[in-house]
């Protein structure tokens, strides 16, 4: 709802500037597109997750994992 719906979207921006206010992280959930991806950053959220950053992954297959997602959007994951 928040990219059409300014109720929504204030509602959010109350959400997590109680949040900043409190010195806890952000995580959005449920990215499930680039454009979540976007969003998520422009919100300026910590931390995401969902099946467009990965699917449940294997302990072996981690680090290559991580690898695409630097390749493909920018992520990095220092110490994994």
């Amino acid at each position: 709802q928040i990219a059409d719906d300014a109720d929504a979207r204030a509602r959010l921006d109350s959400l997590l500037a109680a949040a900043r206010d409190a010195g806890a992280k952000v995580l959005v959930e449920g990215v499930s597109d680039a454009e979540q991806v976007e969003r998520a950053r422009a919100l300026g959220a910590d931390y995401a997750q969902g099946f467009h950053l990965g699917m449940p992954t294997p302990a072996g297959e981690v680090a290559e994992m991580l690898a695409d997602l630097h390749r493909t959007i920018g992520v990095d994951a220092p110490g994994l």
